[in-house]
C-alpha cells in the first residue's frame, strides 16, 4: 500500500503543534515555579527579620502603602501602611527578648505558591512592658502572606494563639489609641 504523498506533511505538522504546546506548557510551568521561587525568598526574609526583631525600617519595607492587615484573634482589622506601623510599633521599646540572640519567632513550616506564602510556627518568651510573656500552651502561629506583582505584601492575616490576659490587654490598649 502506498502511503498519500500528505500524510507525512501531517504527520510533521501535528509534531510541530504538539511540540509547540508542549514547550509553552513548560515555559508556563518555569514561570511559575520562579515565581513560586521568589516568594519563598522574600517570605522567608520577612519572617527572619520578624524573628530578629530589630530592623523595623527593614520590616516595614516588605508591605505596600494600602496593605491590608487582619488579626483574627484580636478582632482588628487595618487598611493601610500607617496605621499598621502604629498598631506593631516597634520603636515604642515596650518589647524585648530575653537574649539578643534569641528569635523573636520560630518559623516551622512556610507553604508558598506564586502569590502567598503561609507561614506557621510559634512565638518565644519575652518581656512587654517589663512583664515577662511566657505562657505553657498556645504562642503558636499562622500568618498568611499575600503578595503583589512587585512581591510587597498587599494584605496579611494572622491567626496566634494568645493567653486571655495578653489578649485584654492588647484590645484595651488598641482601643485606646
Amino acid at each position: 500500500m502506498k502511503i498519500p504523498t500528505i500524510l507525512p506533511g501531517i504527520l510533521i505538522l501535528l509534531g510541530i503543534i504538539l511540540y509547540s504546546c508542549d514547550s509553552s506548557s513548560a515555559r508556563d510551568n518555569a514561570s511559575a515555579s520562579a515565581q513560586k521561587a521568589k516568594i519563598k525568598q522574600v517570605a522567608s526574609e520577612f519572617f527572619a527579620t520578624y524573628a530578629e526583631r530589630e530592623n523595623w525600617e527593614k520590616l516595614l519595607s516588605f508591605y505596600r502603602q494600602d496593605m491590608q492587615f487582619e488579626d483574627v484573634m484580636l478582632q482588628i482589622k487595618i487598611f493601610n501602611k500607617t496605621d499598621f506601623q502604629a498598631f506593631y510599633n516597634w520603636p515604642e521599646g515596650n518589647f524585648q527578648k530575653l537574649s539578643p540572640d534569641q528569635p523573636h519567632l520560630v518559623l516551622q513550616t512556610l507553604a508558598v505558591n506564586d502569590s502567598t506564602a503561609v507561614g506557621r510556627g510559634y512565638f518565644t518568651p519575652f518581656y512587654f512592658r517589663g512583664e515577662l510573656y511566657e505562657w505553657q500552651w498556645g504562642s503558636e502561629f499562622t500568618i498568611w502572606l499575600y503578595f503583589d506583582e512587585q512581591l510587597k505584601i498587599k494584605r496579611q492575616i494572622d491567626f496566634i494563639e494568645y493567653p486571655d490576659w495578653i489578649l485584654e490587654d492588647v484590645i484595651r490598649q488598641y482601643r485606646e489609641r
